[in-house]
């Protein structure tokens, strides 16, 4: 009787185990489908986004075409494809340069990281989309050196910023303000998460520092004194800084703030700056307790975006230096009512900026085709370094950000399109220092702050036996919100 019934629980067992392999077989074949079906919409949404962004960007350049017909110097098929005779600097206005590619850019790489990919991955698209610009859309016109180095710069130094931003407020409790600006500072990765329906997930918060400002300030300009409004904002996320002891390498993007700022007179804007850092990779030793005291240290490399534009009664002076790599630092120290953090970096740069030289002397080359944007628009491209500081202090219900920054760049010279029209002026250099302090007081605790500010601009402009230097001071007071 005993064989009998161990046959049947054998058999027992045998169907049993054959159904739980059968359940885990399929239970993984469902799990690779889902995984398959997302790869799948990702692609998908990843191709029409980038297509819309290429396709209205080709549309706008086509319905201006009258516009660029200055620059359609027919290179042949073979000169671009089989050497370097056909990538040039090109001679358009500061603004199309510097805005219109650098937003191609930030979108390019935007829509690469909402979909999935890393910093490295989106750097790539970037560029990969900008030489098919060059070499299909502006088939006409030789290869834009500018536009390749701008475009693949300017969107991990603006874009990734933007992203560690909204990802700080994916990672909060699923509220409808921490949805509203995840969606507005990272809008592709919310479109993905909502066609992948993935699920809003609440992690630890990095450390972070978030400024809202409105104020006006008194400007002293050569040959000029106003008061402008003013409105700001400064962004900053240490997404490696968190609670706890840790030593290790950080993740790419990891360090990154943007900053920005616009001053307005009786007649429109007068002023605007945009600051940007943010890392590739880096080192950090923390050890940060839940009580508020503790200290971290991180050193990294990585990249960064500076526009500065100011109103100088009959001149414009811009800069807008893109810091192509370098070494940076960060110290943080935290005591029950003392925050201090000192940031440093030191950048190689490609960079457009105005002749302070030549002043606002009239162009030499005022009708098209243009043959260099010194001669044209006054602003010409250049390498060289920036070196920037920064000290933020928190002590009780006071705040002091004291920071400078120091840019100096040498033309790039006999780099033009050889059409035939006089040429632009060449051995020009040019450095800014900027440094701007702002002490505050909170006024009502965890409510807005009373900053009085001070901004000073120093700019040299040398052309041969030509030294110009002149310098802006700004006062200013403004109300504060910090997070």
């Amino acid at each position: 009787m005993q064989h009998p019934r161990a046959l049947a629980l054998a058999v027992i067992l045998a169907f049993t185990g054959t159904a739980v392999a059968d359940d885990t077989i399929s239970t993984t074949t469902a799990a690779e489908h889902e995984q398959d079906d997302q790869d799948g919409r990702r692609a998908m949404l990843f191709s029409v986004e980038l297509g819309t962004l290429l396709g209205l960007s080709a549309g706008w350049y086509w319905l201006t075409a009258d516009d660029q017909m200055v620059d359609w110097t027919y290179p042949s098929w073979r000169t671009k494809l089989t050497s370097f005779d056909a990538v040039r600097f090109d001679t358009n206005p500061f603004a199309v340069n510097a805005f219109g590619h650098t937003a191609q850019s930030v979108i390019g790489y935007s829509i690469a990281r909402g979909n999935g990919l890393g910093m490295l991955a989106s750097s790539l698209v970037n560029f990969g989309v900008s030489a098919a610009w060059e070499y299909t859309v502006e088939y006409r016109e030789y290869v834009s050196l500018n536009d390749l180095v701008v475009n693949t710069i300017s969107g991990p130094a603006l874009a990734e910023p933007l992203y560690r931003v909204g990802e700080y407020f994916r990672s909060g409790e699923k509220t409808t303000m921490n949805e509203v600006f995840a969606a507005i500072f990272s809008p592709f990765e919310d479109i993905e998460r909502r066609v992948d329906h993935r699920s809003w997930r609440t992690s630890a918060q990095p450390w972070h520092r978030f400024r809202l400002s409105a104020g006006a300030t008194t400007a002293v300009v050569p040959g000029d004194q106003r008061i402008d409004a003013a409105v700001g904002a400064d962004l900053e996320v240490a997404s490696f800084d968190r609670s706890g002891a840790r030593s290790g390498t950080t993740p790419p993007g990891g360090w990154s703030r943007i900053a920005g700022d616009l001053r307005f007179g009786a007649d429109g804007l007068t002023g605007a700056r945009v600051h940007s850092r943010t890392s590739y990779a880096g080192y950090q030793s923390r050890a940060v307790y839940e009580d508020g005291f503790g200290r971290s240290a991180f050193i990294g490399i990585g990249t960064g975006l500076t526009y500065e534009l100011s109103e100088l009664g009959d001149e414009t002076d811009q800069l807008a230096s893109y810091h192509l790599l370098g070494p940076q630092l960060d110290l943080h120290l935290r005591r029950q009512t003392l925050d201090m953090r000192w940031q440093t970096a030191l950048y190689g740069d490609f960079g457009l900026v105005h002749a302070h030289a030549l002043g606002a002397m009239p162009p030499v080359d005022p009708t098209p085709p243009f043959e260099d944007p010194v001669a044209a628009w006054n602003y010409y491209y250049g390498m060289g370094g920036t070196a920037s500081t920064r000290l933020i202090v928190d002590y009780a219900r006071w705040n002091l950000d004291v920071e400078a920054n120091l840019h100096q760049l040498w033309s790039l010279d006999h780099k033009d399109s050889d059409r035939g029209q006089p040429e632009g002026a060449e051995n020009l250099s040019d450095g800014r220092l900027f440094g701007r302090a702002a002490l505050g007081y909170e006024v009502i605790e965890a409510g807005p702050r009373l900053e009085g500010t001070f901004d000073v601009v120093g700019r040299r402009g040398t052309l041969g036996d030509i030294d110009r230097r002149s310098s802006e001071q700004r006062y200013g007071l403004q109300l504060t919100l910090q997070r």
